[in-house]
């Protein structure tokens, strides 16, 4: 009765571990299907974006994180950013996406994106060929206030000459404190005379 007993406990686990292996497989299958190396890449964000009518631009993957950054153009004139991440079946999901209306001549917007390792700063937009660096101010989060401080550090970045941006940074930690680049960088011309 009592080895009944055991074996009957032992066919639970098993079984209990099987249905968990068989459910966590089909969830990561079923939540990470984009797989970025494909020639329907474009299709696959265009169809969670809603059906938008979009051009690839470039990829980048942030560092050795799980996270990858897709340049996006739009017919309708936007240009945008969509965030990846990569799961365990090698495939990736989309979790975020920001675009804005291309105005003539030059835009930036940033997007801070936090991964599985640390926080990066995505700059993207447009050069009117004027601007060849940017500078973004880095704010640190005050537990006890509650807000966002300037740090008094700032990253720079020189651009390559050509009409998109798209440039990726990590952003450096400040003993343990969550920071950000704030939403509108700095844009200097080649004297490094700010013009924005």
């Amino acid at each position: 009765m009592k080895k009944r007993r055991i074996k009957l406990l032992i066919g639970i686990i098993i079984s209990i571990v099987l249905i968990g292996g068989v459910g966590y497989y089909i969830k990561i299958n079923t939540e990470y299907t984009v797989d970025i190396a494909s020639n329907n890449l474009k299709s696959q964000i265009s169809k969670w974006l809603g059906g938008r009518s979009l051009e690839v631009n470039e990829i980048h993957k942030l560092g050795s994180s799980n996270t990858t950054i897709v340049s996006i153009s739009f017919q309708s004139g936007a240009e945008g950013i969509v965030v990846m991440k990569q799961g365990e079946n090698g495939r990736y999901k989309i979790t975020k996406s920001s675009s804005r209306k291309r105005d003539s001549g030059l835009w930036v917007s940033v997007e801070n994106v936090n991964t599985n390792k640390e926080t990066y700063a995505v700059f993207y937009g447009k050069n009117s060929g004027d601007v060849k660096s940017l500078v973004g101010e880095i704010s640190v989060k005050n537990e006890d206030l509650n807000k966002w401080i300037n740090s008094e550090r700032v990253i720079t970045i020189k651009l390559p000459n050509r009409d998109l941006i798209m440039e990726t940074t990590k952003i450096p930690t400040n003993n343990d404190q969550e920071t950000v680049v704030n939403n509108y960088p700095s844009l200097l011309n080649t004297e490094g005379v700010r013009i924005n």
